[in-house]
């Protein structure tokens, strides 16, 4: 429950965890007479009788999305946060229809940046590359898989990771060069993995794991080591 909880937390701007259950009975009652209110449109057809038991579930499925991912005032208060609830229930097809654009624009955004980022991070020069990397740092951690569609996730993690062996190739001259790579990539890979890109961060693992064999300085060269080793780590 304390992981249910964190979750919920972690991507709600207003109401807290402790609320879910108002939320679920607003959005379950809200779903309930939804299609009671949609007969008040005259032109409206009479909803299936399978609607009766669907919409319940879909009245909750737009409650919980709209307080806990798409709210952005403050829903504390169990009273208000039980008649948005019910609003939302209410009015489950626009704002399920609403969602899925929103996630859906948001995805095609995030790939439009990526694939940016990843030709920026073609270029030989360093300054370009470190712009590059943080660049890839911030898009990732701003934009969890969960925000994503399931086949713009696998996109972006297509262009990260493209990105990820384009930093890696970077020509580095010096001792310094290659250790600002070798920093670069281990950042990327620790933001990657906290934020749930496993695959872009197994790459950033590899690139280090094969960009270590090419430095002679034991210094640096221990230092991709330790970064690829705790990017395969498993999660505690």
């Amino acid at each position: 429950m304390s992981e249910l909880a964190t979750f919920f937390g972690s991507i709600s701007g207003g109401a807290q965890p402790h609320y879910l259950p108002v939320v679920a009975a607003g959005g379950l009652l809200g779903g309930l007479l939804q299609p009671v209110v949609a007969k008040l449109d005259e032109r409206a057809k009479d909803p299936p009788v399978a609607a009766f038991w669907q919409t319940p579930l879909l009245g909750m499925a737009a409650a919980g999305i709209s307080v806990y991912v798409l709210a952005d005032s403050q829903l504390d208060e169990p009273i208000r946060l039980l008649f948005f609830a019910l609003l939302c229930g209410l009015a489950f097809p626009s704002v399920l229809l609403s969602a899925i654009d929103k996630v859906g624009q948001r995805t095609r955004d995030v790939q439009l940046r990526a694939a940016e980022i990843a030709g920026d991070a073609g270029s030989d020069g360093i300054e370009q590359t470190v712009r590059a990397a943080q660049k890839l740092r911030s898009l990732l951690v701003q934009n969890p898989p969960g925000s994503i569609s399931p086949s713009g996730q696998q996109v972006i993690e297509s262009v990260a990771q493209q990105a990820v062996t384009s930093i890696a190739q970077t020509p580095a001259a010096s001792e310094a060069l290659q250790r600002q790579v070798v920093d670069e990539l281990k950042e990327l890979g620790t933001v990657a993995k906290s934020a749930g890109w496993d695959k872009t961060a197994q790459a950033t693992a590899s690139a280090l794991e094969r960009l270590s064999e090419t430095i002679d300085d034991r210094v640096i060269k221990a230092s991709a080591e330790r970064g690829a080793a705790r990017l395969t780590e498993p999660e505690a």
